[in-house]
């Protein structure tokens, strides 16, 4: 059994017939193949749509294309200026809530101050009464301003004016709770 093995393993043998029978056989599927799928028509068919896509004019299209681009870049203007305005808008209203909770508040507060410690000093020349006094009657007119709609601002100026004109303090106060 070995010495046939061995044989067929060295031995090589040439068929001329077998082989080109095989050799006809892949050759006829071969042109089988070919004529099923067609080839010589399908160069035909890229031929004709090359020569269709050669032919169409895409002017129009890029025309629109181009003017809506046009379109676009002018929303996108119209579009950056809303933002700016609208940030610009939002910046003001900031300053002006911080002015309005800040610095207003602070402003007034300290015209009062200056305004109550000038008409302490006026009451306290045109009247001769010490400081605690003076500041005692101030606060009374203080306290009725805020409990009325009159100021605090045109009583000072006021009661100053009357003590300069040598009315007592007690008077000055009762007659500008009266006259206001």
């Amino acid at each position: 059994m070995s010495k046939t093995i061995d044989e067929k393993v060295v031995e090589m043998r040439f068929d001329n017939s077998h082989f080109e029978k095989n050799v006809q056989t892949s050759l006829s599927t071969l042109d089988k193949l070919k004529q099923s799928l067609n080839l010589s028509g399908a160069s035909k068919g890229l031929e004709d749509i090359s020569n269709t896509a050669n032919k169409m004019n895409f002017g129009g299209m890029s025309s629109g294309i181009e003017t809506v681009k046009a379109k676009f870049s002018a929303l996108e203007v119209m579009a950056v200026t809303a933002l700016a305005n609208i940030t610009n808008s939002l910046v003001n209203v900031g300053k002006n809530i911080v002015k309005t909770f800040t610095l207003d508040p602070l402003k007034t507060g300290w015209q009062e101050y200056e305004q109550k410690a000038g008409a302490i000093q006026t009451i306290m020349a045109g009247t001769g009464e010490d400081l605690s006094t003076v500041k005692r009657y101030l606060e009374e007119l203080n306290k009725y301003a805020d409990d009325t709609i009159y100021s605090f601002k045109d009583m000072t100026e006021n009661i100053s004016k009357f003590t300069n004109a040598g009315v007592k303090l007690p008077d000055a106060v009762a007659a500008i709770k009266r006259s206001s």
